[in-house]
C-alpha cells in the first residue's frame, strides 16, 4: 500500500513538472510582444517571492511581521501586473495559458510558503523567549501589564454596542468591504478560513503581527494582509491603556472567505 501511495505521489509530481514545462514552452512561443512582456514582468515578481521564501538570511534577521509586510508588497505587485494581461484583450487560448501559468506559479509558491510560515513562527517565538529571558535577568522582576482599557475607536464612545464588540465590528466591516477574493486560480473549495494576529500599537495604528492560521493559499492570506494595510492607513484607533499610559495590545481576528466559482 505504501509503495502504491509513493507511486501516486511520484506520478503527480511528474505530471506537475510536465505541466510546468509545457507552460514555459508555450510562453516562449508567444508572438505577441506585449503579452510576452506582461509574462516577463510577472515572472520577476514571482521569482522574487520564491527567493524571499527560501532565503536563510531573511529568516535569521527579519521579524515575522516585516516578512509578512514584504510578501504583501510583492503580492500587491502581482495584482497590479495582472491588469496588464486583461488590457490586451486575450483570446481563449491565451486565457488558458494565463490560467495554467498562475496555477503552476502559485502552487510552487504555496509549497515554499507553508514551511516558511512554520519556520518563521518558530524563529519569532525563540527570539521573543530569548528577549523575555534577558529582561528577567537584567531586572530580576518582570512587571505584568494590566490592560485598564482595551483598544477602541471614537465612533464607539457613544455606541450601544460593547466597546470590544464595536471595535471588532469596525475591523470586520472593513474586511467585508475591501477583501477581493483572488481569481488567479480555481481551488475547488467553497470557503476558507484564516486567523490573523493583529496589534494595536501605542499610537493607535493596526499592525499585522502574524498569520496565526493560514488559509493554505498564499494569495488568500496576502489579500487579508492587504486589507489590514488599508485599515492601518485610514484609521487611527484609541490605543489600550495600562497604568495611565498607552500600550500595545494584541488581537486575534478570524476571517472567513466565501468562494463562488463559475
Amino acid at each position: 500500500m505504501k509503495k502504491l501511495f509513493l507511486l501516486v505521489l511520484l506520478a503527480i509530481s511528474i505530471v506537475s513538472i510536465a505541466q510546468e514545462k509545457n507552460v514555459i514552452n508555450d510562453i516562449k512561443k508567444i508572438k505577441n510582444k506585449e503579452l510576452a512582456k506582461a509574462f516577463a514582468t510577472q515572472d520577476i515578481v514571482f521569482d522574487e517571492i520564491e527567493n524571499f521564501l527560501i532565503s536563510e538570511e531573511i529568516t535569521k534577521n527579519d521579524s515575522l511581521q516585516s516578512s509578512i509586510e514584504k510578501l504583501s508588497e510583492l503580492y500587491n505587485s502581482i495584482s497590479k501586473n495582472n491588469s496588464a494581461f486583461y488590457a490586451l484583450k486575450l483570446n481563449k487560448k491565451e486565457f488558458e495559458l494565463l490560467d495554467n501559468y498562475y496555477i503552476y506559479r502559485l502552487q510552487k509558491i504555496d509549497s515554499l510558503y507553508k514551511p516558511f510560515l512554520t519556520k518563521q513562527t518558530a524563529s519569532n517565538k525563540q527570539k521573543t523567549d530569548e528577549s523575555k529571558t534577558t529582561k528577567v535577568e537584567e531586572t530580576k522582576v518582570e512587571e505584568t501589564k494590566i490592560i485598564e482599557s482595551a483598544p477602541s475607536h471614537e465612533s464607539c464612545i457613544n455606541s450601544e454596542l460593547d466597546v470590544n464588540k464595536c471595535f471588532q465590528n469596525i475591523i470586520l466591516n472593513k474586511v467585508r468591504n475591501n477583501y477581493n477574493v483572488p481569481e488567479y486560480r480555481t481551488i475547488g473549495v467553497p470557503q476558507l478560513k484564516l486567523f490573523l494576529n493583529l496589534n494595536i500599537n501605542k499610537t493607535g495604528k493596526l499592525e499585522t503581527k502574524n498569520i496565526l492560521r493560514s488559509s493554505g493559499y498564499f494569495e488568500y492570506d496576502m489579500e487579508a494582509v492587504r486589507v489590514m494595510s488599508i485599515i492601518k492607513k485610514n484609521i487611527t484607533f484609541i490605543p489600550a491603556y495600562s497604568n495611565g499610559k498607552p500600550v500595545n495590545c494584541s488581537y486575534i481576528i478570524p476571517i472567513n472567505v466565501a468562494i463562488i466559482e463559475d
